[in-house]
């Protein structure tokens, strides 16, 4: 799958982006432009290219920038953590107040609280995120600052602040912007496993046998309900690995996301392939890792 994926987003970025336009745009001679395909390989077919390409791709050789003239990996080096900061935070809480929100609404199902989050979410997966992270710049920074005429805004929305963690009140906003969406879109997800589950033939077993409802939920219920918000968690969490694009570019974070979009806008080819490829890798590793969990929470799926 990787080999594939990187062939494919080799060959698209190829076709999308000519590393020769500067001198063309500059007006440079066609002797000029054709030394450059020459010493750059693009005379030669898209397999031989992508052949090159991957066997230094396999040492960790990302390539050069065109823009400033860095080692693509060393680049990627410098923005992983801060996209690492907002992916630990944005995952840990939206897992657990999904999960929370989702098994309490199948639990209470047809309840006030289960026909409010539902509401709710269906609103957080509806509103666009940067719309929302806009609005949340006003609202909870901007808006308190000039009313009650403080020097700073109570949250900053410019970077993550200092230490290894990032800085509490520079995290709040951008966290935010990233897990409103995820949080009503897992716990939708969660609620509907939940209700498939409580309903399956064991489970009125146990309650048959007695057992109070908080054991059949949490030993027999439980886990079997997390399988499929599992899948969707590893396939969200590869995507997220590759960039927060959108949140880190609202927010003028320099992460994976924002050195995306530097890189398309300026036509940088070597970054946006090196991007797509530690994309694809994290995807594929983290449904590898939702298979090995499978058998975690279902050792039916272990023995099989």
């Amino acid at each position: 799958m990787l080999i594939l994926a990187s062939f494919v987003a080799f060959w698209a970025v190829r076709e999308t982006f000519d590393p020769t336009a500067k001198l063309r745009a500059s007006k440079q001679s066609a002797k000029a432009v054709a030394e450059m395909r020459k010493k750059l390989g693009l005379d030669d077919s898209i397999f031989v290219q992508w052949g090159r390409w991957f066997g230094r791709f396999v040492r960790g050789d990302l390539g050069t920038s065109s823009r400033s003239g860095d080692k693509v990996s060393t680049m990627m080096a410098a923005a992983f953590p801060n996209t690492l900061r907002l992916i630990v935070w944005g995952f840990l809480i939206s897992a657990v107040i999904a999960v929370a929100i989702g098994v309490y609404s199948a639990v209470k199902q047809y309840s006030v609280f289960d026909y409010t989050f539902t509401g709710l979410s269906y609103l957080g997966i509806a509103m666009p995120p940067f719309w929302f992270a806009l609005v949340a710049i006003q609202v909870l920074a901007i808006t308190p600052k000039e009313i009650f005429g403080l020097d700073r805004a109570p949250l900053g929305f410019v970077g993550l602040g200092d230490g290894f963690f990032g800085s509490p009140s520079h995290l709040v906003l951008p966290v935010l912007t990233l897990t409103v969406q995820i949080i009503a879109s897992w716990s939708r997800y969660q609620r509907a496993a939940m209700l498939d589950v409580l309903e399956s033939d064991y489970v009125r077993t146990a309650r048959a046998k007695g057992l109070p409802q908080r054991t059949v939920i949490r030993r027999h219920a439980f886990r079997n309900a997390l399988i499929p918000l599992v899948t969707v968690m590893a396939i969200d969490a590869g995507a997220l690995f590759g960039g927060l694009i959108i949140t880190e570019t609202i927010f003028s974070i320099p992460g994976m996301g924002r050195l995306f979009i530097d890189g398309l806008v300026a036509g940088d080819a070597d970054v946006v392939v090196g991007w797509l490829m530690v994309s694809a890798v994290f995807i594929i590793g983290f449904n590898l890792l939702a298979d090995i969990l499978y058998g975690v929470l279902d050792p039916r799926i272990r023995l099989s």
